[in-house]
């Protein structure tokens, strides 16, 4: 019997959600300095259009993949207008 490896027994759109949410993790650590304001960044209500008052999250569990592809563009956007 062969062996398959664990990515090849996902499902493909699995894998870009996890994708997404690794890259909105990563982004979310390059911006913020503190750990805490990172990892908690997703909870807090956000004024930006995209959000419409709510958390990130609240779109990021809508369901739908280009949500997630939609924050991860919207951070790394923003990371890149970091200093």
């Amino acid at each position: 019997m062969e062996q398959t490896g664990i990515a090849e027994e996902l499902w493909p759109e699995t894998l870009e959600r996890v994708s997404y949410a690794i890259g909105i993790y990563r982004t979310l650590h390059s911006i913020f300095p503190d750990r805490q304001q990172a990892d908690t960044w997703i909870r807090r209500p956000n004024s930006a259009e995209l959000f419409n008052g709510a958390p990130a999250l609240v779109l990021m569990c809508s369901g739908r993949i280009g949500d997630l592809a939609s924050v991860r563009k919207y951070l790394e956007t923003a990371a890149l207008g970091s200093p």
